[in-house]
């Protein structure tokens, strides 16, 4: 049964229920809690708004991935051999900027990546519920439409 109060209209309802999906859907990395947080702002050397998403364990910043969202091409659902279904969003440009924070919380090392991904615990109809979610944050930041189907024969 589905009501008005579970779609998001503007931009901080749909990171506001993101993230609190992805605060309890998380699969823990390696034993220990790990979340995603995801938030946006405006990048200073561009001026371009991008979305961020931030991965934490134990509590402490372990990397940062800058999503620009016109260079999303897609968010594609998969399921890994031993487990729940999960998501990728994919940059066929490879332009999704991810830094590894290091144990001192300082910024390490930088790396340009096709695809970042939300590997989530939790049943598939929620994981789509995500990923309706994530796709109405891309649509709300100026992309048209993210493909669905870019590895589907």
């Amino acid at each position: 049964m589905f009501t008005a109060n579970l779609y998001s209209q503007n931009e901080k309802e749909t990171i506001d229920f993101l993230n609190s999906k992805l605060a309890i859907h998380t699969v823990p990395f390696v034993h220990e809690p790990s979340y995603y947080v995801l938030k946006t702002e405006i990048d200073f050397q561009t001026k371009r708004k991008i979305i961020i998403k931030e991965t934490y364990i134990s509590q402490k910043l372990f990397s940062i991935e800058k999503i620009y969202p016109e260079h999303i091409d897609g968010i594609i659902s998969f399921r890994p051999e031993n487990g729940n279904l999960c998501l990728k969003i994919i940059s066929n440009r490879g332009l999704i900027k991810r830094t590894f924070i290091n144990r001192f919380n300082e910024k390490g090392k930088e790396t340009f990546e096709s695809e970042t991904r939300l590997v989530l615990q939790t049943s598939d109809e929620e994981v789509y519920r995500i990923k309706k979610a994530f796709e109405h944050l891309l649509k709300l930041n100026g992309v048209k439409q993210a493909n669905d189907n870019l590895f589907k024969d």
